[in-house]
């Protein structure tokens, strides 16, 4: 049964998984970057996502997600369908809810999971896995990423008078302050590469808002369309940067610990209390994503309707809780 939300090429794909043209589909609104749909079967359900595509956009997020899933990692939802031409992939629907609270036992599962991916590095799949979409494998790539985020919010959505005030009095002046502070604490090392020993396949954009915990309590990882090899740090400091499930900071100890002892990288700890708040500056901007031209463009490929005063509301929020040098 076709759904006008839909398109011909991903009611095709139900229709061939399901075996039937007796079927209900429908848009799962959670996803911010791709068109997302649910399609049943009697009790049978697939996710089936169409990857957004942009002239201005030159990340390939279909073909990172699927060089990713080729990990054959545990604690994923299965790949059902892969359709390189089109850029649809297809994939098991797994009962669970993004967690809503923070506790110890999934924190230790969490660090598990992410070193137990580290244990395919050396296989032949790894080896073809790109840098992650973001990569910051330099000091000066960290400051990259957010100088990044801020030009392209400078060139956004300059009508909205909340939006631009906030970004010129506050945003602005305190991601100065803190890129200062980056470059006078690394002054002598900004340029200096993370040796590849020390980078680590990672999920990239990782934390509680791509994870389910089942009913069982089993945690499920999904979303891997930014992942590649990264700077270990840079993971710790998006995992407890997130906005959607706030993370105690004393939890951080968890991930340094478990990436020192399997990299060998003794700075880790160091850059992420360094970098910790620029990077919360960029999560900042990400909230910020619907003012600029590319971000509004991605919503509505995803077809997700976002209030651009709650995301806001939210970016002000964050900016606040940032320490101050």
């Amino acid at each position: 049964m076709k759904n006008e939300t839909t398109d011909d090429d991903v009611n095709e794909i139900a229709k061939f998984l399901l075996g039937s043209d007796n079927y209900e589909i429908y848009p799962l609104h959670s996803g911010g970057n791709n068109s997302i749909f649910i399609a049943k079967r009697e009790k049978i359900k697939i996710v089936i996502k169409k990857y957004f595509r942009d002239l201005r956009d030159k990340r390939d997020r279909y073909d990172t997600e699927k060089k990713f899933y080729l990990l054959e990692l545990e604690n994923t939802p299965k790949s059902l369908f892969w359709n390189d031409q089109k850029k649809i992939a297809a994939f098991e629907y797994i009962e669970g809810n993004i967690p809503n609270e923070v506790t110890s036992d999934d924190i230790q599962n969490i660090v598990k999971w992410i070193c137990y991916i580290q244990k395919k590095r050396d296989s032949f799949v790894a080896k073809e896995i790109s840098l992650a979409s973001d990569a910051c494998l330099s000091i000066r790539d960290h400051i990259f990423s957010l100088k990044r985020r801020i030009d392209k919010l400078l060139n956004g959505n300059l009508k909205h008078k909340g939006f631009m005030d906030f970004f010129q009095n506050e945003l602005y002046p305190k991601a100065q302050k803190i890129i200062n502070f980056v470059e006078k604490s690394f002054s002598s090392k900004l340029d200096y590469k993370i040796v590849e020993n020390y980078q680590i396949l990672s999920p990239s954009d990782f934390g509680y808002h791509n994870i389910l915990k089942g009913k069982d309590n089993k945690l499920w990882f999904f979303d891997f369309e930014y992942s590649g090899w990264d700077d270990p740090a840079k993971l710790i400091c998006d995992f407890f940067c997130q906005p959607q499930v706030s993370v105690p900071l004393g939890f951080s100890e968890n991930f340094i610990n478990a990436l020192v002892e399997f990299t060998g990288d003794k700075e880790i700890a160091n850059r992420f209390e360094i970098l910790y708040p620029l990077h919360q500056v960029k999560w900042a901007c990400i909230l910020l994503n619907e003012f600029s031209h590319s971000g509004a463009a991605r919503r509505k490929f995803a077809k997700k309707i976002i209030n651009l005063d709650n995301q806001l509301t939210k970016a002000k929020k964050l900016l606040c809780q940032i320490k101050t040098f």
